[in-house]
């Protein structure tokens, strides 16, 4: 069980990829548009990957949900990242933010149920990371899923440029 308190960017940088390897069964991720979560790079797409992998005979709990702000920025991500949401769409989900809560200024990355990088302004690298700590975490699940439940248009992979 951990608690770290991050103030600084490469710090915030150096927790998503250790999030990333704890996930053994779901994600769940609030953010404006995925970029400080730099899923572009190769190592974060074979954690991705990996977890979507893992357990493809028995997905009932296993899941990656994604709620972003604003989506364009993904009609441009790697040809992989689109890849794995066409393969495991059924598995792997990203909803546009509704307008209603437009207004949230914080972004959250939960492992789990257990662990979870919580960044209380976005843009701002003021953030904590929690590790091996449900019940810390509890509140944070919670407005996640009142996040989800609001829903949003479903994010649908199209070829750049089109």
């Amino acid at each position: 069980m951990s608690y770290q308190l991050i103030t600084e960017w490469g710090d915030y940088r150096l927790a998503i990829p250790r999030l990333l390897a704890l996930a053994r069964e779901s994600l769940d991720i609030f953010d404006t548009d995925l970029r400080l979560f730099q899923f572009e790079k190769a190592q974060y797409l074979d954690l991705l990957e990996a977890l979507l992998t893992s357990r493809r005979e028995d997905p009932p709990n296993l899941r990656i949900r994604v709620v972003l702000r604003d989506t364009q920025q993904l009609n441009y991500a790697p040809a992989r990242l689109r890849k794995l949401l066409e393969i495991y769409e059924h598995l792997f989900v990203i909803i546009k933010l509704s307008e209603r809560l437009q207004h949230l200024p914080d972004s959250m990355l939960i492992a789990d149920q257990h662990s979870a990088l919580i960044c209380f302004q976005h843009g701002l690298a003021r953030s904590k990371l929690l590790c091996d700590e449900p019940v810390a975490i509890a509140p944070y699940l919670n407005r996640f899923a009142e996040i989800w439940a609001e829903g949003g248009e479903r994010f649908t992979p199209n070829a750049p440029g089109l």
